[in-house]
């Protein structure tokens, strides 16, 4: 499967192609950016450029990509691979319309480790929602969405277990004590951090956290790649982390 990274002079996409590269079968042909600069293969600034033969796309922009790339893939009839975040439900319509025609792949993370994480989140409100919960996500300086799309996903599932919540991003617009319905989140952008996804339980004399940590981007490009892997050969329909997980969950993988 040739591949064509979109968006690929961004520090995920290029991490992303050299995990394609070294998985058999796959290699990245051509990229698209909106400033393009050196790689391996030849960079072009409009999908319409590409003169490379592929049949995936792999996405790391920016969400106002959405709308071209499933116009392009439905026209050209591309398997479509889209790993931005920020993405708003008018995105997630226009890549579930464009999966009735293609095979499109979504998802916020391509990490299995968040995707046990939220697990293990799911399981935990169980016992832990009446807590005090608190949400801290870091990131790099370059990230632009926030709250990152993991914590937007850690945000649903809390309010799922607790439809009464209300998040707090800033405290000090105002003075009074923490509300019972109230969730706090944190956003840090600083350095170069890949992603720390941190979620507080505070009980009465005592606390229950559970953290997960991501020291290298290699965890989510390889996680990528075994995406495009897995898409690869796959009939149009819609496909999501929770599909490749019941697959190892099958011994498929």
């Amino acid at each position: 499967m040739n591949i064509l990274s979109h968006g690929c002079m961004g520090k995920m996409s290029s991490a992303t192609a050299q995990a394609i590269n070294n998985m058999p079968g796959l290699q990245v042909v051509a990229g698209v950016d909106l400033y393009p600069g050196s790689k391996d293969y030849p960079v072009y600034q409009r999908l319409e450029e590409v003169k490379e033969d592929f049949g995936m796309i792999v996405d790391f922009s920016l969400p106002q990509s959405v709308k071209p790339l499933c116009e392009y893939a439905v026209k050209h009839k591309k398997t479509l691979v889209i790993g931005t975040t920020g993405l708003q439900q008018e995105h997630n319509e226009m890549l579930r319309e464009a999966a009735q025609h293609i095979p499109v792949f979504a998802s916020y993370n391509m990490h299995l480790g968040l995707y046990y994480l939220q697990e293990v989140i799911r399981e935990s409100l169980k016992y832990f929602k009446e807590w005090d919960i608190e949400l801290v996500e870091q990131h790099h300086n370059k990230k632009i969405d926030a709250p990152s799309g993991t914590a937007e996903i850690i945000m649903a599932m809390i309010k799922e277990a607790k439809p009464e919540t209300t998040f707090v991003f800033d405290r000090t617009v105002r003075e009074q004590a923490r509300q019972k319905h109230e969730v706090g989140v944190s956003c840090i952008r600083s350095g170069d951090i890949v992603g720390i996804h941190h979620l507080m339980f505070g009980g009465e004399n005592e606390y229950f956290e559970l953290k997960h940590t991501v020291v290298d981007r290699k965890a989510l490009s390889n996680g990528a790649a075994k995406v495009a892997a897995w898409m690869a050969g796959k009939p149009a329909g819609f496909y999501e982390m929770k599909d490749i997980i019941a697959d190892i969950k099958a011994g498929k993988m």
